[in-house]
Protein backbone atom coordinates (compact mmCIF):
# COMPACT_ATOMS: atom_id res chain seq x y z
CA UNK A 1 0.00 0.00 0.00
CA UNK A 2 0.63 3.55 -0.56
CA UNK A 3 1.60 4.32 3.48
CA UNK A 4 3.99 1.62 3.81
CA UNK A 5 5.82 2.19 0.20
CA UNK A 6 6.31 5.68 0.35
CA UNK A 7 8.18 5.91 3.98
CA UNK A 8 9.95 2.77 2.88
CA UNK A 9 11.42 4.80 0.20
CA UNK A 10 11.23 8.23 0.99
CA UNK A 11 11.61 8.00 4.81
CA UNK A 12 10.12 10.13 7.64
CA UNK A 13 6.78 10.39 7.34
CA UNK A 14 4.61 10.43 4.60
CA UNK A 15 1.38 10.93 3.29
CA UNK A 16 1.32 8.05 0.45
CA UNK A 17 -1.31 8.38 -2.59
CA UNK A 18 -1.94 5.93 -5.31
CA UNK A 19 -1.94 8.04 -8.68
CA UNK A 20 -2.86 6.23 -12.39
CA UNK A 21 1.13 7.14 -13.00
CA UNK A 22 2.21 5.50 -9.68
CA UNK A 23 2.40 6.54 -5.53
CA UNK A 24 3.04 9.52 -5.13
CA UNK A 25 4.27 10.62 -1.54
CA UNK A 26 4.37 13.93 0.37
CA UNK A 27 6.41 14.35 3.39
CA UNK A 28 4.81 15.43 6.70
CA UNK A 29 7.49 17.10 9.03
CA UNK A 30 8.57 15.57 12.42
CA UNK A 31 9.98 17.27 15.57
CA UNK A 32 13.04 17.39 16.60
CA UNK A 33 13.61 15.40 19.36
CA UNK A 34 10.93 12.53 18.71
CA UNK A 35 11.84 9.16 20.40
CA UNK A 36 10.00 6.24 19.18
CA UNK A 37 9.02 3.28 21.84
CA UNK A 38 8.15 -0.01 20.65
CA UNK A 39 6.81 -2.78 22.12
CA UNK A 40 7.14 -6.13 20.04
CA UNK A 41 5.51 -9.31 21.91
CA UNK A 42 7.10 -12.54 21.23
CA UNK A 43 5.40 -14.97 19.86
CA UNK A 44 2.67 -13.23 18.25
CA UNK A 45 1.10 -13.70 14.90
CA UNK A 46 0.42 -10.30 13.02
CA UNK A 47 -2.80 -9.01 13.30
CA UNK A 48 -5.86 -10.02 10.76
CA UNK A 49 -7.10 -7.09 9.19
CA UNK A 50 -10.79 -6.35 8.93
CA UNK A 51 -13.21 -8.07 6.07
CA UNK A 52 -14.21 -5.89 3.41
CA UNK A 53 -17.42 -4.61 4.85
CA UNK A 54 -19.65 -1.41 4.76
CA UNK A 55 -18.52 1.06 7.40
CA UNK A 56 -20.69 3.91 9.44
CA UNK A 57 -21.06 6.62 7.85
CA UNK A 58 -20.19 7.93 11.66
CA UNK A 59 -17.17 5.86 11.91
CA UNK A 60 -15.98 6.99 8.48
CA UNK A 61 -15.87 10.61 9.61
CA UNK A 62 -14.81 10.28 12.84
CA UNK A 63 -11.51 8.45 11.04
CA UNK A 64 -10.61 11.26 8.58
CA UNK A 65 -11.33 13.79 11.28
CA UNK A 66 -8.48 11.57 13.42
CA UNK A 67 -6.28 11.58 10.70
CA UNK A 68 -6.29 15.48 9.91
CA UNK A 69 -5.95 15.98 13.45
CA UNK A 70 -3.30 13.58 13.56
CA UNK A 71 -1.28 15.13 10.91
CA UNK A 72 -2.09 18.77 12.23
CA UNK A 73 0.24 17.23 15.38
CA UNK A 74 3.18 16.97 13.48
CA UNK A 75 3.24 20.33 11.33
CA UNK A 76 2.34 22.40 14.56
CA UNK A 77 4.23 20.50 16.62
CA UNK A 78 1.66 20.09 19.23
CA UNK A 79 1.03 17.04 20.76
CA UNK A 80 -1.75 17.35 23.28
CA UNK A 81 -4.43 16.05 20.62
CA UNK A 82 -2.21 13.22 19.41
CA UNK A 83 -4.38 10.71 21.92
CA UNK A 84 -8.07 11.31 20.41
CA UNK A 85 -6.28 11.93 17.03
CA UNK A 86 -4.46 8.28 17.36
CA UNK A 87 -7.65 6.76 18.32
CA UNK A 88 -9.58 4.29 15.25
CA UNK A 89 -13.53 4.65 15.48
CA UNK A 90 -13.58 1.62 12.53
CA UNK A 91 -10.73 -1.11 13.60
CA UNK A 92 -10.79 -0.51 17.91
CA UNK A 93 -12.99 -3.23 18.71
CA UNK A 94 -11.39 -5.71 16.10
CA UNK A 95 -7.93 -5.09 17.00
CA UNK A 96 -8.81 -5.27 20.58
CA UNK A 97 -10.36 -8.72 20.23
CA UNK A 98 -7.36 -10.33 18.66
CA UNK A 99 -4.96 -8.47 21.45
CA UNK A 100 -6.78 -7.89 24.74
CA UNK A 101 -3.30 -6.45 26.20
CA UNK A 102 -3.13 -3.66 23.46
CA UNK A 103 -5.51 -1.15 25.72
CA UNK A 104 -4.04 -1.85 28.71
CA UNK A 105 -0.40 -1.12 27.32
CA UNK A 106 -0.91 1.72 25.73
CA UNK A 107 -2.86 2.95 28.94
CA UNK A 108 0.03 2.69 30.73
CA UNK A 109 2.72 3.78 28.56
CA UNK A 110 0.48 7.56 28.29
CA UNK A 111 0.10 7.14 32.61
CA UNK A 112 4.25 6.13 32.40
CA UNK A 113 4.68 10.22 30.46
CA UNK A 114 4.37 8.78 26.85
CA UNK A 115 3.32 12.19 24.77
CA UNK A 116 1.51 9.70 22.42
CA UNK A 117 0.54 6.14 21.97
CA UNK A 118 -0.84 3.89 19.48
CA UNK A 119 -1.20 0.46 18.17
CA UNK A 120 0.20 -0.25 15.18
CA UNK A 121 -2.12 -1.52 12.37
CA UNK A 122 -3.39 -4.54 13.12
CA UNK A 123 -1.13 -5.57 15.48
CA UNK A 124 0.47 -6.85 17.53
CA UNK A 125 3.33 -3.84 18.20
CA UNK A 126 2.15 -0.80 20.13
CA UNK A 127 4.17 2.42 19.79
CA UNK A 128 4.89 5.31 22.22
CA UNK A 129 6.01 8.50 21.22
CA UNK A 130 8.08 11.15 23.43
CA UNK A 131 8.55 14.61 22.62
CA UNK A 132 10.98 17.02 23.87
CA UNK A 133 14.17 15.18 23.67
CA UNK A 134 17.70 17.10 23.83
CA UNK A 135 20.41 15.81 22.21
CA UNK A 136 20.97 12.04 21.41
CA UNK A 137 19.24 9.68 23.03
CA UNK A 138 22.41 7.76 24.22
CA UNK A 139 23.67 11.08 25.78
CA UNK A 140 20.79 11.27 28.27
CA UNK A 141 21.14 11.51 32.01
CA UNK A 142 19.41 8.68 34.14
CA UNK A 143 17.44 11.37 35.39
CA UNK A 144 16.03 12.66 31.92
CA UNK A 145 15.47 9.20 30.76
CA UNK A 146 11.59 9.27 30.12
CA UNK A 147 11.36 6.69 27.14
CA UNK A 148 13.23 3.92 29.12
CA UNK A 149 10.51 4.52 32.11
CA UNK A 150 7.83 4.52 29.27
CA UNK A 151 9.49 1.45 27.68
CA UNK A 152 9.72 -0.17 31.05
CA UNK A 153 6.27 0.36 32.00
CA UNK A 154 4.84 -1.09 28.46
CA UNK A 155 7.17 -4.40 29.11
CA UNK A 156 5.90 -4.68 33.02
CA UNK A 157 1.83 -4.52 32.30
CA UNK A 158 2.39 -6.48 29.25
CA UNK A 159 4.45 -9.40 31.97
CA UNK A 160 1.28 -8.95 33.98
CA UNK A 161 -1.22 -9.93 30.84
CA UNK A 162 0.84 -12.92 30.09
CA UNK A 163 2.58 -11.25 26.96
CA UNK A 164 5.99 -11.35 27.56
CA UNK A 165 8.07 -9.20 24.73
CA UNK A 166 10.72 -6.22 24.24
CA UNK A 167 11.00 -2.55 23.71
CA UNK A 168 12.79 -1.15 20.77
CA UNK A 169 13.93 2.49 21.14
CA UNK A 170 14.94 4.66 17.94
CA UNK A 171 14.41 7.81 16.12
CA UNK A 172 12.40 8.47 13.01
CA UNK A 173 15.07 7.58 9.86
CA UNK A 174 15.16 10.74 7.51
CA UNK A 175 15.66 8.82 4.98
CA UNK A 176 14.19 5.67 3.26
CA UNK A 177 15.76 2.57 2.52
CA UNK A 178 19.47 2.44 2.22
CA UNK A 179 22.96 0.13 2.43
CA UNK A 180 24.75 0.55 5.54
CA UNK A 181 27.94 -1.25 6.80
CA UNK A 182 26.06 -2.85 9.22
CA UNK A 183 23.32 -2.50 12.29
CA UNK A 184 24.21 -0.57 14.59
CA UNK A 185 22.31 -1.62 18.01
CA UNK A 186 23.34 0.84 20.92
CA UNK A 187 23.45 1.76 24.43
CA UNK A 188 22.91 -0.71 27.66
CA UNK A 189 20.33 -3.29 27.46
CA UNK A 190 18.73 -3.41 30.56
CA UNK A 191 16.34 -5.95 31.56
CA UNK A 192 18.07 -9.00 30.02
CA UNK A 193 18.29 -7.10 26.82
CA UNK A 194 14.54 -6.30 26.39
CA UNK A 195 15.26 -2.70 25.79
CA UNK A 196 17.28 -2.31 22.94
CA UNK A 197 18.54 1.22 21.40
CA UNK A 198 19.06 1.02 17.78
CA UNK A 199 19.69 3.11 14.82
Amino acid sequence: SPGNVCPAIYGALQIGVETPSGFRGHRVPTPNGLVCVLFVPNDQPDGVSLPKQPVERKAAIANVGHMALLINCFCSGDFDMFAKAADDAIGRSHRDAQFPYMHSVVECAGEAGATGVFQCGYGPSVMALITGRTGDVLAQSSSNELERAVAKAMLSKADELGCAGRVLIAKPADIGAHVVAQKSELGVHEDNERIIYFQ
